[in-house]
Parts: structure tokens; C-alpha cells; sequence
């Protein structure tokens, strides 16, 4: 029953209700610093955090904010469905594995490179991503209509479907194992870096003869 408490009085943290939650929490003699420490957990971030001694503190400040900072936090895990509000986000040089960002649907930008991410889930409104020097061997981009900017180079890619991101400018994804690369519906694309892959002559002339205004480099 103490645990089903938990979920209940973490859920009320979440939604904005954390006064309601510590009214409770007391009626029900659990201590809410328990509440505080399982939602933090969840998150991933340590303690202390970027100044905040508490769990509250630093779940507070994460649920307050729409830009958030985490980079060489040297985080293994990272879950963002408690703050669907995100914007933007930069969390690069830490140790994460995986990531899923389908569940922030405000989030714009994305920025998590250097990581060890095998495992990237992206969402409808990102319109720039970094997600370089990484070890993925797959990358949906297909829900990421918006996007404008993706930088997906030294991973392990053999495949890119980018023919969704028909607002795409600039995509840097060098050092793969592309063969091939469809850039026909990418009408806005104006700069392209594809070396270091394992894509032919003839499919780099293809590639070209696609929009030859495009700076491209092979």
C-alpha cells in the first residue's frame, strides 16, 4: 500500500500539485523526501546537482525548466517524461546508453553527443539534433518532420531515412557505414558531409546530380 502511495504522491509532484502532496504525504505519515528522492531516481540526475543539496531542490528545478543543462554530469540514465514542457536540452558528455525523447513534444533542440547511446527515440518537433560520436548502429528520424539540422556522424550507421525531414538544411553524417544516402526530398538541404562512409562513385554523382547547388563533401 506504501509503495502504491508513493506513485500517487510522485504523480501529484509531476502535475504541479507538490503542496497538495506534502499535505498528504504528512496525513499519511510518509515522509516526503522519500517522494522526492523516488522521482529523482526515476530522472537519473545525481545529488547534489548544479547547486540544489536536496532531491526536492533538483526536482523542482528540473520540472521548472524548459531549457535544461546536464552535460558531463557523468549521467548512465536520463528520463524525461516528467517535464513534457522541454524546449531545449543539452545533455552531451555523459555515459548514456539510452534516450527517449518522444514524450516532449515542445522539444526543439537536442544536443547528446559524446555519449554511448545505442538507442535514440526522437520526437515530432525537434528542428535540430546532435547526436555525433555515439554508438548507433540505427537513427529514426522519420517523426522529426521539423528538423533543419542533423549532425549523426562517427556512429555506426548503415542506413539514414531522412526523406521526411523535407526542411532539412545541413546534415553532417560522416564516418558510417552509409552505402547509400536518398536526399531527393530534402529541397531546402544546402550542405551535406557524407566521408568516411562506404558510398561509391556513382552513388556520390547521383547524390550530386540531386541538387547540384548543394555543398556536399564525400
Amino acid at each position: 500500500m506504501k509503495d502504491e502511495y508513493l506513485l500517487q504522491l510522485q504523480q501529484l509532484i509531476v502535475c504541479g500539485n507538490a503542496e497538495l502532496a506534502i499535505q498528504l504525504a504528512k496525513a499519511i505519515n510518509i515522509d516526503i523526501a522519500d517522494v522526492y528522492s523516488a522521482i529523482l531516481k526515476k530522472i537519473g540526475l545525481p545529488l547534489p546537482f548544479r547547486g540544489c543539496a536536496t532531491a526536492e531542490e533538483i526536482v523542482n528545478f528540473f520540472l521548472q525548466k524548459s531549457y535544461f543543462y546536464c552535460s558531463s554530469s557523468k549521467l548512465t540514465k536520463l528520463d524525461l517524461s516528467c517535464n513534457t514542457a522541454l524546449e531545449y536540452l543539452t545533455c552531451y558528455n555523459n555515459q548514456l546508453t539510452t534516450l527517449d525523447v518522444s514524450c516532449n513534444t515542445a522539444l526543439e533542440e537536442l544536443y547528446c553527443y559524446n555519449n554511448q547511446l545505442t538507442t535514440l527515440v526522437s520526437n515530432t518537433a525537434l528542428n535540430r539534433l546532435r547526436c555525433d560520436c555515439n554508438q548507433l548502429t540505427t537513427l529514426d528520424v522519420s517523426r522529426s518532420t521539423s528538423l533543419k539540422s542533423l549532425f549523426c556522424y562517427n556512429n555506426q550507421l548503415t542506413t539514414l531515412d531522412v526523406s521526411r525531414s523535407t526542411a532539412l538544411k545541413s546534415l553532417d553524417c560522416s564516418n558510417n557505414q552509409l552505402t547509400t544516402l536518398d536526399v531527393s526530398c530534402n529541397t531546402a538541404l544546402v550542405y551535406l558531409n557524407a566521408t568516411g562512409n562506404n558510398i561509391s562513385k556513382a552513388e556520390q554523382a547521383r547524390i550530386q546530380e540531386t541538387w547540384p547547388s548543394c555543398k556536399m563533401f564525400f
